[in-house]
């Protein structure tokens, strides 16, 4: 049995205002593209469905997560550091691994996440993201992950799951419009 391993490379800088922007040209295809759906989450609880996030062909999302039991909105930014590596399976499965910095918008919750994106085809939905994240104390949001240079993301969703000890954060993808509405924060 083989397993493929593509890295895709992508050149990101960010910008004085602090908002991420494309070095051109962006090299690489994002597992989601433009204003997606979550239908699914493991914190349901907190947050009303659907959800919707923003992914850019830059490597940065942004959304918006309208609360249940309380008044407001968590609204969050991330932006991808590492090149995403995507691994299709002989089944036709695939993942994608990528390390983003991330702030979601409460003060100072930085958090330095390894991403796991996965579906049973490439190019059809549903698409599933895994967050595990480790928060860190720094000055701006996009120098998150600077502490964690030397640790990359396990390779995989399921050593990840050994390797952080935590449960993960879930979110399931049923479709994405290619028409996209950036949220400024």
């Amino acid at each position: 049995m083989t397993t493929v391993v593509i890295l895709l490379i992508a050149t990101v800088c960010v910008s004085s205002a602090g908002l991420a922007q494309a070095a051109s040209p962006v090299l690489y295809d994002l597992a989601l593209e433009g204003r997606c759906k979550i239908i699914w989450t493991n914190y349901a609880s907190s947050y009303v469905l659907p959800m919707w996030a923003d992914w850019e062909r830059n490597g940065t999302f942004s959304w918006v997560s309208m609360y249940k039991h309380q008044p407001g909105s968590e609204r969050g930014q991330a932006i991808i550091i590492q090149a995403p590596v995507r691994m299709v399976r002989p089944d036709g499965t695939w993942e994608v691994r990528q390390l983003v910095a991330n702030n979601v918008g409460m003060g100072d919750s930085y958090a330095c996440c390894c991403e796991y994106l996965s579906g049973s085809v490439i190019g059809y939905f549903p698409v599933t993201y895994t967050d595990y994240c480790r928060t860190s104390k720094v000055a701006r949001w996009q120098e998150a992950c600077e502490a964690f240079d030397n640790q990359p993301c396990p390779v995989d969703n399921s050593s990840a799951l050994v390797a952080f000890h935590e449960p993960p954060y879930h979110e399931v993808y049923s479709s994405c419009q290619a028409e996209q509405t950036t949220i400024f924060m």
